[in-house]
C-alpha cells in the first residue's frame, strides 16, 4: 500500500516536472515589453545622455527633446519608486555619457508599490536585469527566472514570437480614447485611494533619497518632476495624499539637495495638451520637457 502511494507521488512529480519543463521550452523565446526595453537599453549604453524614468506619466514624454537621439525612456505603466531606483543603479555605471535623469514623482507614488496595486507579477520582470526583488524567497526567485511566469502565463504570446524578436522604440497609447468626466474622476480616485497606502511612505522616502544619492555620486543632473494633469483629475484627487507628499518631499530636502519641479494645476497646460485625464500628448510632452530642461 505504501509502495503504491510512493509510486503515485513519484509519477505525479514527474508529470508536474515534465509539464513545467514543456512550458519553459515553449516560452523560451518569448520577449515581453520589459525584455525589449532592456535590450534597447543595453544596445545604447555608450551613447545615452538623458534618461526619462517613472510610470506611464513619464512614459508619455517618449524621447522628445533636443537630445532625443541620445535619450531613452525607461518608464513602465505603474512603475514604482523601488523599481525605478533598481533600474537606475543597474544601468548608470555603464553610461559614460549620461548627464541628466528626469525622474517622475506623482504624489501618490510615495504610498505606492506593485503589491498595493495587486500587480506583484511585474516585480519579477526586472529580475533578469537588476537581480532584485521585493523578497528573495526561493519561490519568488524561481518564478522570476521562469520564462512562463515572467510572461504572466499568457499563452497568447506564443503566437507573437516573430514580432517579439525585434526591439521597437517605445510607443505610448493613452488610457482611454473616449474619456468622460466620470472616467477622469475614477482615474484620480484609483491613484489616490485604491492604490495608495500611508504604510509605504517611510520606505519610499528612503528609496527616493537613494536615487538622489546615486545621481549625486555620478555628478548627474536630477530633475524630480510631477507632470501636469487635467482639472477634472486634480479636483477629484485625495487632498490627504497631496499633503502627505509635500511633507515627505520637504523632509527629504532637509537632508538632500534636490529640486522638485511641480506642474500640479499648472495653468499653462490646457486640455489640448493631454491625451487623456493624466497623460500628456505629443504637444504637451514637448512643452513640458522644454520647461524642465530649460529650468
Amino acid at each position: 500500500m505504501v509502495r503504491k502511494f510512493v509510486i503515485e507521488i513519484m509519477v505525479l512529480i514527474l508529470l508536474m516536472g515534465g509539464s513545467f519543463g514543456l512550458l519553459e521550452f515553449l516560452f523560451r523565446d518569448v520577449r515581453n515589453d520589459y525584455d525589449r526595453r532592456f535590450d534597447l537599453l543595453q544596445q545604447r549604453y555608450q551613447t545615452i545622455t538623458r534618461i526619462n524614468i517613472g510610470n506611464s506619466h513619464i512614459g508619455a514624454l517618449m524621447n522628445y527633446g533636443p537630445d532625443s537621439a541620445s535619450c531613452i525612456n525607461l518608464s513602465f505603466g505603474g512603475q514604482d519608486i523601488f523599481h525605478c531606483y533598481s533600474v537606475l543603479k543597474t544601468c548608470i555605471p555603464h553610461m559614460p555619457e549620461l548627464k541628466t535623469v528626469v525622474f517622475g514623482l506623482d504624489y501618490d507614488l510615495l504610498g505606492y508599490d506593485y503589491i498595493v496595486a495587486n500587480e506583484r507579477w511585474k516585480d519579477r520582470q526586472y529580475y533578469p536585469y537588476t537581480g532584485e526583488l521585493y523578497d528573495n524567497s526561493w519561490s519568488n526567485i524561481i518564478q522570476a527566472r521562469s520564462a512562463f511566469f515572467r510572461s504572466n502565463r499568457d499563452f497568447g504570446l506564443l503566437t507573437l514570437l516573430e514580432s517579439n524578436k525585434t526591439v521597437p522604440e517605445m510607443v505610448y497609447m493613452p488610457v482611454s480614447f473616449d474619456e468622460t468626466p466620470e472616467s477622469c474622476t475614477k482615474r484620480a480616485i484609483e491613484h489616490s485611494k485604491y492604490k495608495y497606502s500611508e504604510d509605504l511612505i517611510s520606505n519610499n522616502e528612503m528609496i527616493l533619497a537613494s536615487v538622489i544619492q546615486l545621481c549625486d555620486n555620478y555628478s548627474l543632473q536630477l530633475w524630480v518632476v510631477n507632470t501636469p494633469k487635467k482639472i477634472c483629475y486634480t479636483d477629484a484627487y485625495d487632498q490627504q495624499v497631496y499633503d502627505n507628499a509635500i511633507v515627505s518631499i520637504k523632509r527629504i530636502q532637509m537632508t538632500y539637495s534636490f529640486e522638485f519641479i511641480d506642474f500640479w494645476k499648472d495653468p499653462e497646460f490646457t486640455d489640448e495638451d493631454f491625451a487623456d485625464s493624466d497623460h500628456l500628448n505629443k504637444r504637451g510632452a514637448k512643452k513640458f520637457l522644454q520647461k524642465v530642461l530649460n529650468n
